[in-house]
């Protein structure tokens, strides 16, 4: 977490508009609203004034946490529970095919389909279990990659990568595995750097290359992965020219002109439709966020619709209400696609939502002070998952991001338990405060 919140956001969004401005898109059905503008420009402001507020506060702690942080005792809870998801997953997915693309994507049709209508839901037992678990295997990626004096590749992929890459199989997407490679580079660049600086020349090599050499194999698969997911869900609907007017049709965008014939010369059909969709997945939250704060006047969801947990919930508690907000949205043409955080937040929250982009900026820039200005090793755990927050505030809010609701709740649990009270610290630790007890 090198740059300051307020900066990485303005320029991630600086970059968004950029992006999209040069890439061929066309507003069949759609259009970008100096309304919308306006209000995606002061939720912006609003995180960056909380994060400068805190980031620049004087520190009143008395506490100083610098030194001892107990990394055995985060890592086994976070073990415990990253287990019985993949448990979970496996008895859920047995007598399944994971890797048939087509079935996966006709089942989350069919459960997007219940959810819009506020169904019960069909899901197992397992599956709630692993749904509320699994988001405990990126905290312990996060946690091993950063503070483990020596990476261990085997517990690293039987409890940190193997239950998020099986969850996003399950599932049927691509998010949990997108969420846990940026998490896992993160981690381990920022660890990398730790265990550079402090390690001695009789301590063992964590073979830093051949990590990075794993992740980058697990990248490409995961991008393979995707590419295979996008052109199976193009065949069902009768090829990727099909899907570009389909796209067209109901999406209400497409590539045209003279710079989009070229790149279909260039590249092809369907490599050319493999960019417009990734494209299209990083950039639509600009589309659809602007819409949503320009068209959306239904009454606030409180949740239920940035956050997969709440709308589960009120699924159960309150289904007419959960389908009664989410008619308002495929009115507006808007349902299923990413709404960005300022979307999201506006629909839950309305105007509320400026505040809540200041708390999260506030959140924000209370972790960069506590990372980069007074070198707090019990934060560095927070660093990755405020990073990503920020990086994919073009989908969602990080709470409504993949589970991120569940996610940020290990992310608590493991940081309570990573804390050592400045009482019971030993009196020797080494450089980089880690412990084993």
């Amino acid at each position: 977490m090198r740059l300051h919140p307020a900066v990485s956001m303005s320029v991630l969004w600086l970059l968004c508009a950029a992006g999209f401005g040069l890439l061929p898109w066309h507003l069949v059905d759609r259009e970008l609203t100096w309304h919308g503008g306006l209000m995606q420009f002061t939720l912006i402001v609003g995180f960056c004034a909380g994060s400068l507020a805190t980031s620049t506060l004087r520190n009143g702690d008395t506490d100083d946490f610098r030194g001892a942080i107990n990394l055995a005792r985060a890592q086994r809870l976070m073990m415990v529970f990253s287990s019985i998801a993949t448990i979970a997953l496996l008895v859920d997915a047995y007598g399944r095919d994971l890797f048939d693309l087509a079935a996966a994507y006709s089942a989350r049709s069919v459960s997007a389909d219940a959810l819009l209508k506020a169904e019960v839901s069909e899901s197992s037992v397992w599956f709630q279990l692993a749904f509320v678990t699994y988001p405990a295997a990126y905290v312990y990626t996060g946690l091993h990659l950063l503070y483990a004096p020596r990476i261990r590749p085997l517990p690293l992929l039987v409890f940190g990568l193997a239950p998020f890459i099986l969850a996003g199989m399950v599932m049927g997407g691509r998010m949990p595995i997108l969420y846990g490679l940026l998490l896992s580079w993160l981690a381990l660049r920022q660890g990398n750097r730790i265990r550079t600086a402090t390690r001695k020349e009789s301590a063992r090599p964590s073979h830093p290359r051949l990590i990075l050499v794993i992740w980058t194999l697990l990248a490409a698969a995961a991008l393979l992965y995707f590419a295979e997911v996008f052109l199976v869900r193009a065949e069902t609907a009768g090829g990727a020219e099909a899907m570009f007017e389909l796209a067209q049709n109901l999406w209400g965008i497409s590539f045209s002109g003279p710079t989009a014939e070229a790149m279909f010369a260039l590249l092809g059909i369907e490599l050319s439709y493999l960019v417009f969709v990734f494209a299209w997945y990083g950039f639509q939250g600009l589309v659809i966020g602007n819409e949503l704060l320009f068209s959306y006047a239904e009454p606030a969801q409180w949740g239920a619709y940035g956050v997969d947990l709440f709308s589960a919930l009120l699924r159960r508690l309150d289904p007419e209400r959960l389908a009664s907000g989410f008619d308002a949205l495929m009115d507006l043409n808007v349902y299923g696609f990413f709404p960005s955080a300022w979307g999201s937040l506006f629909v839950d929250f309305r105007y509320g939502a400026i505040g809540f982009a200041i708390a999260w900026g506030a959140i924000a820039g209370l972790a960069y002070r506590r990372i980069v200005v007074e070198q707090r090793q019990d934060w560095l755990l927070v660093g990755p998952f405020i990073t990503i927050g920020i990086l994919c505030s073009t989908i969602n809010t990080p709470l409504g991001f993949t589970n991120g609701l569940v996610t940020h709740f290990w992310l608590i649990v493991a940081f309570l338990a990573l804390r050592r009270s400045p009482v019971d610290r030993p009196p020797e630790v080494d450089a980089v405060g880690m412990t084993a007890s």
